[in-house]
């Protein structure tokens, strides 16, 4: 018998965060099993690595390909194909690691993940070795802080190396998704979690509304959305809009996303 690309488990805290049409996002990230030879993987604690910023860099390929044939054309601009690459790795796999950490006060091994890569070059899975543990009574601080160190900043900075892409864009990529996840946080909360609308505010607060650390230090998840008042044919709404475009426009078939700020050019 053939055997499977890879085998895991679901991790019950995280699907249990995800309810109905949700519950793909708590089984992105599962417990690691054997990986069959052939498939594509990243292990992230080798990022930085000559191999694995090489795989790194064959994933991206691997997706500019799949996307210039869905165009009939080419593409070329590497910088727009790993922006597109980490859209897709934050949005499919990010959701379930911070909703954890907010929700749960729970925090996963990521540091020690596995990316599995599909045919077209898309990442959709993250392996951890174990299911991590609760931080009771930790600060905001102390519970994101290996998210930010230890998983999104090698990823960030191996993804700019290989492709030119900046790591601004990368981290305003990063930040719209962890602004939606804390938009619809609060319609996740249920009985006995330790967290609280409160806990919450104050979660996404130290994540997106300072721009400087206490520890000094820049924050790079900084106001990834911002209001803008728009007036069109005598209305006037707002709308909240990404800081950056993540230059998905660029590929082949694809228009401007509903939340770029280049709408305001229309």
């Amino acid at each position: 018998m053939r055997p499977e690309p890879f085998l895991s488990s679901v991790i019950s805290l995280l699907v249990d965060l995800f309810p109905g049409p949700l519950r793909s996002y708590g089984e992105a990230v599962v417990l690691a099993g054997p990986i069959a030879p052939g498939t594509a993987h990243l292990p992230v604690a080798g990022l930085g690595t000559p191999a694995i910023d090489a795989a790194l860099d064959a994933a991206l390929h691997v997706m500019a390909r799949h996307y210039g044939k869905s165009g009939n054309d080419r593409v070329t601009d590497r910088r727009v194909v790993a922006s597109v690459w980490a859209r897709h790795y934050f949005s499919a796999l990010l959701p379930a690691p911070l909703a954890a950490l907010a929700l749960r006060h729970h925090g996963l091994p990521l540091d020690r993940a596995i990316c599995v890569v599909d045919p077209r070059g898309i990442p959709t899975q993250l392996q951890v070795p174990h299911p991590g543990e609760t931080q009771c009574h930790a600060s905001a601080s102390a519970r994101f802080g290996g998210l930010l160190e230890h998983h999104l900043h090698p990823l960030i900075e191996a993804l700019s190396r290989v492709s030119g892409v900046s790591v601004r864009l990368l981290w305003a990529n990063a930040g719209a998704v962890t602004a939606e996840v804390f938009r619809h946080a609060p319609a996740l909360l249920q009985p006995g979690m330790p967290a609280t609308r409160a806990t919450l505010e104050a979660d996404a607060a130290w994540l997106m509304d300072t721009r400087i650390r206490a520890d000094g230090s820049a924050n790079p998840l900084h106001a990834p959305m911002r209001a803008h008042s728009v007036t069109r044919d005598g209305v006037t709404s707002t709308l909240w809009l990404r800081r950056m475009c993540c230059l998905r426009y660029r590929l082949p078939g694809f228009d401007l996303c509903g939340d770029c700020p280049r709408q305001l050019r229309r």
